[in-house]
């Protein structure tokens, strides 16, 4: 079932339970591969990017249990190289290339396709390659096949980023907590899930300095046999939900979140209300439903990110005046102002920015998810519009959110999946 119809206008009110954190759990997923223990992680949140990892590591020869919360990981007896050439998971999500650095060592070489994921510009991985050859690491590639092989174990080293990359900086930390020696990572991205990252890999016994800094220091291996570890909350799942509930009128309590400044005060500045206690963040819509309209500009963190501004643009759709975003991280992010255009919006592109214009209303329509965030800025903008939505490509949404028809359905949407 690969779309839904969505009935809008309808408040979103209740509470909603966030998930564990798509973009923290995948790359500790494969760090705890890379360590070669039997690792117990908790909050893995249910969705079609962990499931298409587990299977790549099943095809490697982990075993894998994972019952849609709790994932158990045990390495293979001893490893061989690896071919992931033919791997059709590989090209389902972009993380996967996280996994030279973390098994190269064990292994010796690996073939992997060019990784998949969000078609969201060129996103090169030239600063991937660029740590591990570094550390090391032979890497070509052929025929969008990377090669990567090592002589001897890979060694620390120290590593300059030339601009800041969070899928870099994942790798080089995770091939960094299994080589040999100390590894310096300068300009390093400082995400809450790059922390989670780090405070694993601390739990598994590696020395790390520098946690949410631009400096990293990652100095020997995993040594503690009995790994548990529990992954933080989804950030950008607790934005989405929180817009909703702006975007129609509503207020939601969103369980088992958090809410940093910069969203915060931008949900503030668009006229939303925010209340956040212990384990809870709880969101009202502006009085008489009035959004304001505001400037973005996407920044690496802590300032405001990229996934969060096609949920923004929707919202800022049916705004009482003009606003503007410009993205400055990733080309070819405003696939969706095409399919908002059908519904109604006024938004013009010029090349990194895009000024909206709000109108009074948006208006069902069939729309296509381009990508993971585009596809919810669209279920966002459903949620607005008057009459029936139809939203196609939703495995694209199913990437990243889990049970999304469910959560909206159980606070007062109507969204049936078809």
């Amino acid at each position: 079932m690969n779309r839904i119809i969505v009935k809008g206008n309808k408040p979103i009110n209740g509470k909603i339970k966030i998930s564990g954190s798509k973009n923290a759990a995948l790359p500790i997923i494969i760090a705890a591969a890379a360590i070669n223990k039997k690792t117990i992680l908790h909050n893995i949140p249910n969705i079609s990017d962990i499931l298409s990892l587990c299977n790549i590591l099943r095809y490697i020869g982990y075993d894998i249990d994972y019952n849609g919360y709790t994932l158990i990981i045990d390495p293979p007896y001893s490893h061989s190289a690896i071919d992931l050439s033919d791997c059709c998971s590989v090209e389902e999500f972009r993380a996967s290339t996280l996994l030279i650095g973390a098994l190269i060592n064990c292994c010796g070489s690996i073939k992997i396709k060019m990784p998949g994921g969000c078609a969201i510009g060129l996103r090169p991985i030239d600063m991937h390659i660029m740590a591990l050859r570094t550390m090391g690491s032979i890497i070509s590639c052929n025929d969008n096949v990377l090669h990567c092989s090592i002589r001897h174990q890979t060694k620390g080293s120290r590593i300059v980023f030339p601009r800041i990359s969070v899928g870099a900086t994942e790798n080089a930390i995770i091939a960094a907590s299994v080589s040999d020696g100390v590894t310096e990572i300068e300009n390093a991205a400082m995400e809450p899930e790059i922390e989670d990252l780090l405070n694993f890999l601390i739990s598994t016994g590696v020395k790390i300095s520098g946690v949410g800094t631009r400096s990293i220091v990652v100095n020997g291996t995993s040594s503690h046999d009995s790994i548990e570890y529990k992954i933080t909350n989804d950030r950008i799942e607790t934005i989405s939900y929180a817009l909703a509930a702006i975007a129609t009128g509503g207020e939601v309590d969103l369980i088992n979140s958090f809410m940093h400044d910069s969203m915060t005060d931008k949900i503030k500045e668009i006229g939303g209300r925010v209340v956040v206690c212990d384990n809870c963040v709880t969101v009202k819509s502006p009085s008489r439903r009035c959004i304001m309209p505001t400037n973005i500009c996407t920044m690496p963190y802590p300032m405001f990110p990229s996934d969060a501004q096609p949920l923004f643009a929707s919202i800022l759709s049916v705004a009482s005046g003009s606003s503007t975003i410009k993205e400055t991280l990733y080309e070819n992010r405003f696939m969706y102002v095409h399919e908002l255009h059908k519904m109604g919006a006024q938004i013009n592109i010029d090349k990194d920015v895009i000024s909206i214009n709000g109108v009074e209303k948006l208006f069902g329509s069939n729309v296509f998810a381009t990508d993971l965030r585009s596809g919810m800025s669209l279920v966002l903008a459903a949620l607005v519009a008057e009459g029936e939505t139809f939203i196609d490509n939703v495995f694209h949404i199913d990437r990243g959110y889990e049970n999304i028809d469910s959560k909206l359905t159980q606070c007062g949407a109507i969204i049936k999946r078809i």
